[in-house]
């Protein structure tokens, strides 16, 4: 067994700055278990405070369930994402090989910033790159044929558009990497994240790891500052929270690595996912996710392996890609649903509890805006 260390091993040390240096060395917790025992404190104390407030203005008891259920789920995550220790194996033992997917459909020259992204990583072992053409119909295939001169990376390239999913699929065949790393054609990774995301698999049971994805054009407009934020909790919070438990529910298509014996043994299943008849062409990276769990391993988040993504600006590719995003969570919620009693105690009580959660979300509404206003 490798050694592994703590994130908190390569932490730069935190410094006060002028006369809040004595307030913050005051207030700093050295000990998590101290941070969530103050937490779990001020929890309680707002609760007691909630409810009696609730029972003063005669609330419907479903409305308090519901609302103090919700505040349960919200706490519990911070607590979990306070714990939260990634165990990383040490630089210099991370000798996989690794094979980079990039699926590409119209995406022009951002593709090509991709590839320079990639081509200025630095890892010590041998890795290869693969973008896969999707039957693009704009100027895509003149950017992957000069990603394909400058930087010697394949390209593949497929005669019609047959989905996401269906391209990475052709990625994977005839690979003998020990790791596959599928990134999204508008993503730009730092030059030290595909060493970071190898880190990761400290030990054989760990079956993907979760990059940390940010936005990479925040300052565009209003709606991506709101996506600003929405990736920063999505990641910082709420997948630190769920790696706690080595089970993070999705690692994203934007920035994520898997075994690639783990992902060949469900590939077929995988790919010809269908729903109601029709081939599944949304939620392809919690489908993944979703399946290593089921067959037994584990999947974590790697805070330190860090991408930024181009997030919508215009307000209806926003909904569509929203859209995209919640049908694949249902369905896969779903499924998710018969297994994830299996993982981790805590684990699962949240699955559950946020599955639940979302389901009642609009009946409680409804019910306590017309029916007992």
């Amino acid at each position: 067994m490798s050694r592994t260390s703590s994130a908190d091993d390569i932490r730069p040390a935190q410094q006060g700055h002028g006369d809040f240096t004595g307030l913050y060395t005051r207030f700093s917790f050295t000990n998590p278990f101290e941070l969530v025992f103050w937490m779990i404190f001020l929890a309680l104390i707002l609760l007691t405070v909630y409810i009696k407030f609730t029972r003063m203005l005669d609330l419907h008891w479903l409305f308090i369930i519901y609302s103090v259920a919700v505040a349960t789920v919200i706490v519990g995550r911070y607590i979990f994402f306070s714990l939260h220790r990634p165990q990383l194996l040490p630089r210099d033992e991370c000798d996989f090989s690794i094979h980079v997917i990039v699926p590409c459909y119209n995406e022009g020259e951002k593709a090509y910033v991709t590839a320079k992204s990639i081509a200025s990583s630095i890892y010590g072992a041998k890795f290869t790159v693969t973008f896969v053409n999707d039957g693009s119909t704009d100027d895509t295939c003149l950017w992957l044929d000069r990603i394909e001169q400058e930087f010697g990376f394949r390209v593949l390239d497929l005669p019609d558009n047959i989905g996401k999913r269906k391209a990475i699929y052709a990625g994977l065949e005839n690979q003998e990497s020990n790791i596959t790393v599928l990134m999204d054609a508008d993503v730009t990774i730092l030059n030290n994240s595909l060493l970071e995301i190898t880190r990761g698999f400290c030990d054989e049971k760990i079956g993907a790891v979760c990059g940390n994805t940010g936005v990479g054009n925040p300052k565009s407009n209003y709606l991506t500052r709101m996506q600003e934020l929405y990736y920063y909790l999505s990641y910082g919070l709420f997948r630190a929270a769920e790696s706690y438990f080595r089970t993070v529910n999705c690692c994203t298509g934007s920035f994520s690595a898997y075994r690639t014996k783990l992902i060949a043994e469900v590939s077929d299943e995988w790919a010809n996912q269908t729903f109601l008849g029709t081939p599944r062409t949304f939620g392809e990276d919690r489908s993944m996710t979703r399946m290593l769990l089921r067959n037994g391993y584990d999947t974590v988040y790697q805070p330190l392996a860090k991408a930024l993504t181009i997030v919508p600006d215009k307000l209806g590719d926003f909904v569509n890609q929203q859209s995209r995003w919640r049908r694949g969570f249902m369905f896969e919620t779903f499924f998710a649903a018969s297994h994830m009693w299996k993982r981790p105690a805590g684990a699962a009580l949240m699955f559950y509890m946020s599955f639940l959660l979302a389901l009642l979300g609009p009946l409680v509404i409804f019910y306590c805006l017309f029916m007992t206003p």
